[in-house]
């Protein structure tokens, strides 16, 4: 399988509208699907299909997109997922939390933290054959991020094709410290971190060797589909640690080091 981006054009799925539909309803926190034998075999090209027709219901609903997320970045998760490569979903603004120093897990089913690298971009990125280079000087700032992923299917572990139709598993984002893109190797970043009696670590050759690399992998991908990163969005390069479950009650304290220090709680209700 590719894992190439298509347009919803090339559907010929005629359960695509349905799912859509569906998903765009729990990705608002209205419940879960409860997956058909045909919804486990969705591929990965069919997933991008549902993924691209779910952003069009939630922008008529009102909704934007402010950037992309990347998973799927280290050879354990690609081998979990029998991938060749990673996979992308998109960050919605009402997802993203500037600076919060607690967020709620309402609506979400098994939550998990991931710590990634964040790239707020000063210009576009268009491809293909943007290099890593090329991906830090057109990159405003650097941030560390808490990303909440959460599944919207039920039935147990999702096949790839269902999370990529699922957005990548996107639930949440806080956003934390910023930095200058040219004061930092992102490369070298090591991150320590707690979730509640939990300790982690992790760094940054831990996204595809560098999280330059998965954001070059994303320009390539969006170039398939004539799209481009655009100046202002951020974009998720991976996570730097192991998916960990979070709960109500529980303080994520992360050190950066680098990049900053963040502390968040998550809420009681």
């Amino acid at each position: 399988m590719s894992g190439r981006i298509t347009s919803v054009a090339a559907s010929q799925t005629d359960d695509v509208q349905g799912i859509s539909e569906s998903l765009a309803a729990a990705q608002r926190g209205l419940g879960r699907l409860e997956p058909t034998d045909s919804d486990r075999d969705i591929t990965v090209e069919t997933g991008y299909i549902i993924q691209q027709a779910v952003m069009q219901l939630r922008e008529q609903a009102g909704e934007n997109v402010v950037g992309y997320k990347i998973g799927l970045t280290s050879p354990a998760s690609q081998e979990l997922f029998s991938a060749s490569q990673p996979i992308a979903g998109l960050l919605w603004e009402r997802s993203v939390f500037e600076g919060a120093d607690r967020i709620s897990l309402a609506g979400m089913h098994a939550p998990l933290v991931e710590v990634e690298v964040a790239f707020i971009m000063r210009t576009a990125l268009e491809g293909p054959g943007v290099t890593a280079r090329e991906v830090m000087a057109a990159t405003e700032t650097i941030s560390v991020a808490l990303e909440i992923v959460d599944s919207r299917w039920s039935g147990g572990q999702p096949g790839l094709g269902q999370i990529v139709a699922d957005n990548a598993n996107a639930a949440a984002i806080v956003m934390g410290p910023r930095i200058s893109s040219t004061d930092l190797d992102v490369s070298s970043i090591r991150v320590d971190v707690q979730v509640g009696q939990q300790s982690l670590s992790g760094r940054g050759t831990n996204v595809m060797g560098n999280p330059l690399h998965a954001v070059s992998w994303l320009v390539e991908q969006l170039s398939t589909q004539k799209k481009r990163i655009e100046a202002g969005q951020t974009i998720l390069s991976g996570t730097m640690t192991v998916p960990t479950p979070v709960h109500p009650g529980d303080r994520i304290r992360v050190d950066i080091r680098g990049l900053g220090t963040m502390a968040v709680t998550i809420a009681d209700s």
